[in-house]
């Protein structure tokens, strides 16, 4: 992850609904990636 992209996310997650969005956006990657894993 780039440092600005992360300076970002840390300024932006100062706002529930934007940390809110970032968990759910989170929580698709990671499900998406698992289900990736066990598709193998």
């Amino acid at each position: 992850m780039h440092p600005a992209l992360l300076a970002d996310a840390t300024s932006a997650a100062d706002i529930p609904g934007v940390r809110l969005l970032g968990l759910v956006v989170g929580g698709l990657f990671l499900l998406i990636a698992i289900r990736a894993m066990f598709r193998r």
